[in-house]
């Protein structure tokens, strides 16, 4: 779901109508997961991506030809290059996901920014495979970036958010400028007891989309005491399907929704706990109890394992990124998979 940013990865893996292949789902903001072949494909600390056999945790391959994975479909995996991310550009390119071998590469496609600098986390993205192409989106802010400094005026406005859409043709790597295509939205339909939650790696707060349900987390009160709800509706008719209640709101656990949406995890307590509850949106209902090292990132599930990352202090600012996995059934550790060092960041500050 699993920004942290490629130094602390913020890779988004957005559901978008028209573009989510079920068979390929999206795991980590630094991966996506090919459940067929049990195979997933995680970007590295280094800035290279790597197959990893999900059920040994074991090395296919590795290429430095790319980022961050973005998208698969049948014998097609495309992935981001970030080598000229300093200059304020990118590349896309298509790998083959048996071998990592590249096939294609896209021109330098700008940010809209002047340049970036190492502090500046890589820009959210959302990638998907069509018939006649490879469509990504991603958005960007105005931010100052160097250079003579604007006027007081201009540099008092705060930075607005600018969002791109294009198109790269996968068998020549010709990329051309779409219109964006907007968010989906429920008109009307804006709980008010939402509840701020982890998602991507970022604050969230409200409802998100799930094939034809809504879900949101809530707060709600019955008498002097307060509980935190999951909810799910109907999409097309508002008609609620499912209440699960997750913890008593005293106790300031934080929930996690993975990227797909498709589950919400919770720790049995805010203070670095080693036990969490895994709950099923579609299911509805809570599907396991499992024990993970101590602040884990980036949580996600893919089939009978739930994935994560675990972030080891090595020194005061580096820490040593590790890929684990954890079996729900029977809740002990699988495996776990080294993928670099980067430098510790923070955690996002809440929504005001």
């Amino acid at each position: 779901m699993l920004s942290s940013q490629l130094t602390t990865v913020t890779i988004l893996l957005a559901v978008l109508s028209s573009g989510i292949f079920p068979e390929h789902p999206e795991c980590l903001p630094k991966g996506i997961c090919d459940t067929s072949t049990q195979i997933g494909y995680f970007g590295q600390e280094d800035a290279s991506i790597v197959a990893i056999d999900l059920q040994t945790g074991k090395t296919l391959w590795s290429s430095s030809d790319a980022s961050v994975p973005l998208a698969l479909s049948e014998g097609l995996l495309a992935a981001v290059d970030y080598k000229l991310l300093r200059s304020g550009q990118f590349t896309l390119a298509i790998l083959d996901p048996k071998t990592g071998k590249l096939r294609i590469r896209s021109k330098p496609i700008s940010l809209t920014q002047s340049s970036t600098t190492p502090a500046d986390p890589p820009p959210l993205f959302d990638a998907y495979f069509e018939k006649d192409g490879l469509f990504v989106r991603w958005e960007t802010s105005s931010r100052y970036h160097g250079g003579a400094p604007p006027p007081i005026q201009q540099a008092n406005i705060p930075p607005t958010k600018m969002t791109r859409f294009v198109k790269m043709d996968f068998m020549t790597g010709f990329v051309t400028e779409k219109l964006s295509e907007s968010t989906p939205t429920v008109p009307n339909f804006n709980p008010p007891n939402s509840v701020s939650y982890r998602r991507r790696g970022e604050w969230s707060k409200g409802t998100w989309f799930l094939g034809d349900s809504i879900a949101n987390i809530e707060s709600s009160t019955k008498g002097e005491r307060r509980t935190i709800q999951l909810m799910v509706w109907d999409r097309s008719s508002h008609k609620l399907k499912a209440t699960i209640g997750l913890v008593r709101a005293e106790s300031e656990a934080v929930p996690y929704v993975t990227i797909d949406g498709k589950y919400v995890l919770l720790p049995d307590s805010p203070q670095l706990s080693l036990k969490w509850r895994v709950f099923s949106v579609t299911k509805s209902r809570e599907i396991s109890r499992v024990l993970l090292s101590s602040n884990p990132e980036d949580l996600c599930v893919v089939d009978s394992q739930l994935l994560y990352l675990s972030s080891i202090p090595s020194t005061p600012k580096i820490a040593t990124i590790v890929l684990k996995s954890v079996d729900l059934d029977s809740g002990p550790q699988r495996w776990e998979h080294l993928l670099g060092q980067r430098q510790i960041g923070t955690l996002p500050r809440l929504p005001q």
